[in-house]
């Protein structure tokens, strides 16, 4: 969370002229395909993605590790959320990440509050459009 702050303050210079630089136009973007139900990236969720990519998920996944009530088995691990597209990422205990879309920054705030993520991914989030990233899939070990 802080250093999307920091990001958003302009405190890391070049980042974000560095994202617009290399992500996709938006003709390559229609192109690929890689951006189900019609949710556009703006250039900063695009490199965070791609950082997760390559590993480093604590751009895309800010919030971490997520509560729960049976922490030796969470169900979920890691969530980020971009106000730009009104995206909530969730990456799940067995490496699955799915994007929730057209997600309110209420619902956001609420996700972060509550004690157990999954229960609340079934009450509320299961509601809005969402879709598995297979790009963003990393093994954890658990089950």
């Amino acid at each position: 969370m802080r250093l999307q702050e920091a990001i958003r303050r302009g405190e890391i210079p070049g980042l974000e002229q560095w994202a617009q630089t290399f992500a996709p136009t938006q003709q390559e973007r229609i192109q690929r395909r890689d951006f189900p139900l019609g949710a556009e990236l703006d250039a900063m969720e695009w490199w965070a993605r791609e950082m997760a990519k390559a590993g480093n998920d604590v751009f895309l996944f800010p919030y971490q590790p997520t509560p729960s009530i049976n922490p030796p088995r969470p169900r979920t691990l890691a969530a980020g959320y971009v106000r730009a597209s009104q995206t909530l990422y969730v990456r799940f205990r067995n490496g699955q990440v799915y994007a929730y879309y057209r997600v309110p920054p209420n619902v956001w705030r609420n996700f972060r509050r509550v004690k157990s993520p999954g229960r609340f991914i079934n009450r509320v989030l299961n509601r809005y459009p969402y879709a598995e990233i297979p790009d963003l899939y990393q093994p954890t070990g658990m089950k």
